[in-house]
């Protein structure tokens, strides 16, 4: 517990990217992210982009994927039935930084403030993670990239499908759009801002920015 106590504002004032894994990634320049704080999900590890903190919940994803995942040189956080996968079965120790920090899922519809309690999900680790971490952490200004929020093409940046055909990957976004409309609520009320750099999708939530004009 000591350890999700010492994420507390250590990044009070910064900004961060969370990054997808949507088909718009092929069209995005991940080179402007070198000097960037970046959140990694899922499978975007293949992008081979360097990410200081990387997230995920998906059961499918973590059984398929862990082990280049738990050999990232990036602060690992996992939750939902990911998390429950990692317990059960013990994962081997890694080193202090690279030994995940597991969190509690505890409910739906909210949002967390105070990670340490647990975290809500949102139908999608963007928020299940990584924006309640953001938070958390403090960061003013967090920016998404490769989050698509559309599954009518293409799922995914290297052509695979979703690995869990829930949500969204079966037609309904109604949660996710509805978790990310308390994300934007929860910042603002705090003076602080999502934006959406994402090229192209379906998330109209958040303000639309151009990768380039930031970096």
């Amino acid at each position: 517990m000591g350890r999700i106590e010492d994420l507390k504002d250590i990044h009070k004032g910064e900004r961060c990217f969370i990054v997808g894994t949507g088909p718009s990634l092929n069209n995005t320049n991940l080179k402007l992210l070198r000097d960037e704080i970046v959140f990694g999900v899922n499978t975007f590890y293949k992008m081979g982009v360097p990410c200081k903190y990387y997230a995920v919940s998906d059961l499918f994803v973590w059984r398929n994927h862990k082990e280049n995942i738990l050999h990232l040189p990036s602060l690992l956080f996992l939750s939902g039935h990911a998390a429950i996968e990692f317990a059960i079965h013990k994962a081997p120790k890694f080193t202090f930084m690279k030994d995940p920090i597991v969190l509690l899922e505890i409910g739906i519809d909210k949002f967390a403030k105070d990670i340490t309690n647990g975290l809500y999900n949102g139908q999608t680790v963007i928020y299940d993670i990584c924006l309640q971490v953001a938070y958390y952490m403090g960061f003013e200004r967090v920016y998404l990239l490769g989050v698509d929020a559309d599954y009518s093409k293409s799922h995914h940046f290297d052509g695979e499908q979703a690995e869990n055909l829930s949500g969204g990957a079966a037609g309904d976004w109604s949660r996710v759009f509805r978790a990310h409309k308390l994300a934007k609520q929860i910042f603002e009320e705090d003076g602080r801002e999502i934006l959406n750099a994402t090229v192209g999708g379906k998330l109209e939530i958040y303000k639309r920015v151009k990768l380039e004009d930031i970096v």
